[in-house]
């Protein structure tokens, strides 16, 4: 009887707990499934509330692929439709060299493009974007391996994304995919 109550005890608690999150906007994260000494978890993917949206206008199902960078807070994440697939921290543009906010697509997918100008040389730079073609400059999201100051301007106008997120962003994106850099 007593291991009864307690089991009870327990289980009202847990359901009491999970609505206090519930009410306070707080999703309670489930854990990963494990399977074949593989672990899915199925909270990896979010779905984004049209409610709380923070995605520029009417964002659907149908609304394909979208990445969205935030000069303001330093981060970009990316959505297939409403479900966010990412989110991290990136490095844009210092003062004199600023990021061009706008909306963009991707004009092509580059594996390596060595890059250089007055004082850097970055040669051999993996998984880049190019989403804006100026004459001479162009502009990209692509890998950083010469910094791990992420959530900081720090380019010369491209957008820095560590080696780790960037891999999975290049594979992801098509050319075409919306950007928007606000």
């Amino acid at each position: 009887m007593r291991k009864f109550c307690f089991t009870a005890v327990l289980l009202f608690s847990a359901l009491f707990l999970f609505n206090i999150a519930k009410a306070q906007g707080i999703e309670p994260r489930g854990p990963a499934i494990e399977t074949n000494n593989s672990s899915v978890n199925f909270n990896s993917v979010k779905e984004v509330s049209k409610a709380a949206s923070p995605l520029p206008g009417e964002i659907t199902a149908d609304s394909g692929k979208l990445i969205l960078v935030s000069l303001k807070d330093q981060d970009l994440r990316y959505f297939e439709g409403t479900k966010l697939i990412d989110e991290f921290k990136i490095s844009s543009g210092l003062p004199g060299t600023p990021t061009p906010p706008g909306e963009y697509g991707v004009l092509a997918k580059k594996p390596v493009v060595d890059y250089k100008g007055v004082n850097y040389d970055f040669k051999n730079t993996k998984w880049n974007l190019m989403f804006k073609k100026n004459s001479p400059l162009n502009y990209y999201i692509h890998g950083a391996y010469w910094h791990n100051n992420f959530g900081h301007p720090m380019s010369h106008g491209c957008i820095n994304v560590s080696y780790a997120n960037m891999e999975p962003l290049y594979n992801w994106a098509d050319v075409g995919t919306k950007i928007v850099i606000e």
